[in-house]
């Protein structure tokens, strides 16, 4: 969520006190899933094909450009010598989802919101992750798609799991600086099977789309500079920043990066946390918990604290609108 805009910034202190989901003596079975994993590598890198080129495709995602439309690649899952792989536009939440059967060896033609196909790949090899061709197709070629091997999903479908253990991730910033950023995700001794349970109820929800784009969003901010600022912020609203709307005050509360944790919160109740990252505490801690009955998926309460106070679904996604059509590093200023 942006805490700077214009006509004041936007500066939430959170609530005193500790969380109401936070009693001493609870015993948490947790699994710290960082969706800032998948944000920061995303943000880190975007590859423009115009033609044949390999990419690493990981279940954190990919993400690379052609023909001037920029998509992410995610490996939803294997079986033997074929990958699947999840393919959809940014920003994630309101485009559809290509899940794409590729064996080993055989070319898929792709149309993405084309009648014909705009695009083929090619699994190269297949481990951890998988190693895909990808190559630019003109739809005026009128190359028919391979549609055995395409089916379309909703938004909502996006499942890359995270990796285990830690991740350390080098993005070039500004330049020549680099900004290492460790992510971990971590489970008490064995990850409890209700907590991926109650995980797959989370992504199935509204919830969980939005925040992947607020994630990713935040992540980007670490590319943000002083020039790109004042210049969106003109562009914006057509006068240079000043007093808190400047860059200095913006960036030092807006988050630079989202996680969440899943984790009993009493009984069958679980609770979903996405806590933010930022330079001052105005900007880091709880952001939005939701509670989950992990029998039967329900939600039982939505809390926007932190950074979201005072704010609902629907402020958010506006917000979360006015960020994409920015569409540079600096966006999540401008939310």
């Amino acid at each position: 969520m942006a805490i700077g805009r214009h006509g004041g910034a936007r500066h939430r202190q959170r609530h005193g006190g500790g969380p109401p989901y936070a009693y001493a003596g609870l015993v948490i079975l947790a699994l710290v899933i960082v969706i800032g994993v998948a944000a920061v590598l995303l943000s880190a890198h975007v590859t423009n094909i115009t033609s044949a080129q390999t990419l690493n495709v990981t279940n954190t995602g990919v993400v690379f450009r052609m023909a001037g439309v920029e998509y992410v690649a995610f490996l939803h899952g294997t079986a033997g010598a074929t990958a699947y792989v999840y393919i959809t536009r940014t920003p994630v939440f309101v485009n559809q989802v290509l899940r794409v059967e590729l064996p080993e060896g055989t070319t898929v033609h792709v149309n993405y919101g084309t009648a014909n196909a705009d695009m083929a790949l090619t699994l190269k090899s297949i481990g951890a992750s998988a190693y895909v061709q990808m190559v630019p197709v003109d739809p005026g070629l009128g190359i028919a798609p391979d549609s055995e091997y395409i089916t379309s999903l909703p938004p909502t479908s996006l499942e890359g799991s995270p990796p285990s253990g830690t991740t350390t991730i080098k993005i070039n910033a500004n330049g020549s600086n680099t900004t290492t950023i460790k992510t971990t995700v971590t489970a008490a001794t064995t990850v409890p099977s209700v907590v991926a349970q109650v995980t797959t109820y989370l992504k199935a929800t509204e919830y969980y789309p939005l925040m992947l784009n607020y994630s990713i969003a935040y992540a980007k901010t670490l590319k943000c500079g002083l020039s790109q600022y004042d210049a969106d912020y003109i562009s914006q609203y057509g006068v240079a920043p000043a007093g808190p709307t400047t860059y200095q005050n913006v960036s030092s509360v807006t988050p630079y990066n989202m996680s969440l944790s899943v984790a009993q919160y009493s009984g069958a109740l679980y609770t979903a946390t996405y806590s933010t990252t930022a330079k001052a505490s105005v900007g880091t801690g709880p952001a939005l918990v939701v509670t989950i009955n992990s029998s039967d998926g329900s939600i039982s309460s939505v809390k926007y604290e932190g950074v979201f106070s005072g704010l609902g679904y629907t402020q958010l996604y506006n917000a979360y609108a006015t960020m994409a059509g920015i569409g540079d590093s600096c966006e999540a200023y401008f939310g």
